[in-house]
């Protein structure tokens, strides 16, 4: 059975979390499972307002320290969700994941929202998001008990 994508709320209530995925490019980069917390309008202002000042290098470095804060888990395992990370991401996925952050850009359409798939996020995300194990999320996701 398809599962719906799920509509984001209209109001940002402190500590939300959500799932994101952005699609591979082909030729640029893999797809990218995220589970993160939406900047609000006041935070969008302080990000923007610092790189319309910063240089062109400590602008991109503040847009990366702003993702950092507010993904919380990423498909990159082997990779540290830090600035110094995330600015060295390739360009078009970083710019992606920054808009999503901010909430200027929506998240992808996962093409395998069926079956192992919620709502765009796999059972490894969703374990991660919900603290049980990938096996706990899996059995939870079967039909009989």
């Amino acid at each position: 059975m398809a599962t719906t994508r799920a509509t984001p709320p209209a109001f940002i209530a402190d500590g939300y979390t959500t799932p994101g995925y952005i699609a591979e490019e082909p030729g640029l980069h893999p797809a990218l499972w995220i589970a993160y917390r939406p900047c609000v309008a006041a935070e969008n202002g302080v990000i923007d307002d610092a790189i319309r000042k910063a240089s062109p290098a400590r602008g991109e470095m503040l847009a990366a320290e702003c993702c950092a804060g507010h993904v919380v888990s990423w498909s990159l395992d082997d990779l540290p969700i830090e600035a110094a990370t995330i600015v060295r991401l390739q360009p078009a996925l970083f710019s992606k994941l920054f808009g999503i952050v901010r909430g200027s850009r929506a998240c992808d359409v996962n093409p395998s929202d069926e079956g192992e798939q919620t709502e765009g996020v796999s059972q490894e995300l969703q374990a991660a998001l919900s603290g049980k194990s990938v096996e706990e999320v899996a059995a939870g996701n079967s039909p009989a008990e």
